[in-house]
């Protein structure tokens, strides 16, 4: 006698479960990683902009120096991605348009691709603002252009990206009740590979099924595209043929308030008056260059590698220091216990907090904690001048 069982299910769901394990472990290193990344890119940046103003009157240096601090730039909303897969970082959501962001992605694909690959970029000028965050929305376009260059698997062919404004009709509506009588931003990639059919077509969205063979993907990029559209409250829908290709097309509700500004640097940023810093951080890779920045910005600063010694520099002469920015993550104790321990010594002190990684901040630790203002890493000298600035002004009302 035998008695057999189907255990296919669950070897299915033990699989997921030790991928569900495995993503919680890359996140955790994802954290680490992106902290000791942006204080690299921290220091890239201020000495950037050292050298920026140093070639103030060198044309082809100031080039260079731009193209070295976009790439920094890049760089940076790379770790933004890596987090915001890792769910280490809130969504940050503004009216913004998709042209910008998708022909930034597709500048990376563009140097990725094969050279009998061609990518054709078709981005509609009157294309209406969507409110979604930049990263995900980057982070949406490389998938699926990822996504679209594996289903050419190594054989000449074309990616387009498109994005153009749409309407559905009221008969697209009947056939197609998930929308709604709106505009919207309509974006689409679109490849000539070697399509799906019907049961592949189910199955696309579910996290960890793939038709890569082993080693050559995870199953989530179409998981993680999916849900990003549904929490901008967008569609997604998919179109394939076997031998013909696919097109995804995402529908991202319109906006009618203006689109964010970009961050352009101001003709003047704020200066000091020679007001007193203390300034605290355990790499001096990041505190030589920030004071230099600060002082150049007509401020004092006294530099500190370690926290004991930085309060112990605060309590000799309290009433010294106008301003205390401090690091997060130290090795003899934290930004937090920094500020508690210079508020014990001075209650108005003001301070501002500095951080590479920021997945448990908000702006109820930071008042609880009595500090005017977080500033994420990498810092632009625009973002530390203004912050310094905002923060002298609110003590000296």
């Amino acid at each position: 006698m035998a008695v057999k069982r189907d255990v296919t299910r669950e070897m299915q769901l033990e699989s997921q479960f030790r991928q569900a394990q495995k993503m919680e472990a890359i996140g955790t290193l994802a954290g680490g990683i992106a902290h000791d990344f942006n204080n690299i890119l921290s220091a890239i940046f201020s000495y950037g902009c050292l050298l920026q103003q140093d070639a103030a009157g060198n044309p082809a240096a100031q080039e260079d120096i731009a193209e070295l601090l976009k790439a920094a730039g890049r760089a940076r909303d790379l770790v933004q991605q890596i987090l915001t897969f890792s769910r280490q970082r809130e969504q940050k959501r503004q009216v913004i348009t998709l042209n910008t962001v998708i022909r930034e992605s597709t500048k990376f694909l563009r140097a990725s691709l094969p050279a009998d690959i061609q990518i054709e970029i078709n981005l509609a000028p009157d294309a209406p603002a969507v409110l979604a965050d930049p990263t995900q929305i980057y982070q949406v376009t490389m998938n699926l252009a990822t996504n679209a260059l594996h289903a050419l698997e190594g054989k000449p062919g074309q990616i387009t990206v498109s994005l153009d404004a749409f309407v559905p009709s009221d008969q697209f509506i009947q056939a197609h009740p998930e929308f709604r009588p709106i505009q919207y931003a309509r974006m689409a990639v679109a490849d000539t590979g070697h399509g799906m059919d019907a049961k592949t077509l189910e199955r696309i969205f579910e996290p960890f099924f793939t038709t890569k063979p082993v080693g050559k993907g995870t199953g989530l990029g179409l998981a993680v595209v999916h849900g990003i559209v549904q929490s901008h409250d967008g569609i997604i829908k998919v179109e394939s043929e076997v031998g013909k290709g696919t097109t995804f097309s995402l529908y991202f509700p319109a906006q009618t308030q203006p689109p964010a500004l970009s961050e352009a640097a101001p003709d003047k940023m704020a200066t000091g008056h020679g007001q007193q810093i203390l300034l605290l951080d355990d790499e001096s890779a990041l505190t030589t260059p920030m004071q230099r920045l600060l002082e150049r910005l007509n401020y004092r600063v006294t530099v500190s590698n370690g926290a004991s010694e930085a309060i112990g520099l605060f309590r000799r002469n309290p009433a010294q220091f106008d301003l205390v920015i401090t690091d997060l993550t130290m090795p003899e104790m934290n930004g937090f216990e920094v500020a508690r321990q210079i508020h014990a010594i001075r209650s108005n002190a003001p301070v501002i907090l500095a951080s590479g990684h920021t997945p448990t901040i908000n702006a109820e630790n930071l008042r609880k904690a009595g500090i005017f203002q977080l500033i994420e890493k990498p810092i632009s000298m625009t973002a530390l001048a203004d912050a310094v600035h905002r923060a002298l002004e609110v003590v000296n009302r």
